[in-house]
């Protein structure tokens, strides 16, 4: 709820968000087939997790997110996608 309320509502980040397909999931419904294949394909250990992939559907692990980050740190890991 906090990067939803503090980042992504930031005006910088719904700019760059236009150089991204943005999906969010919820991870929170444990008993959900899905969610496990989520959480497993993904290595998902905790919520939020963020994670940038590629076109070809690899992931930047050195981008990955766990928890909350402040708008101008996002925007510098969202620029090094770019």
């Amino acid at each position: 709820k906090e990067l939803d309320k503090f980042t992504f509502s930031d005006k910088k980040i719904i700019t760059q968000s236009a150089n991204f397909l943005m999906i969010k999931i919820d991870l929170t419904t444990f008993s959900s087939e899905r969610t496990k294949l989520l959480r497993e394909k993904f290595a998902i250990k905790g919520v939020p997790t963020i994670i940038f992939l590629k076109n070809n559907g690899q992931e930047l692990n050195d981008l990955r997110l766990n928890g909350f980050e402040e708008s101008d740190k996002f925007l510098e890991r969202m620029n090094k996608v770019l």
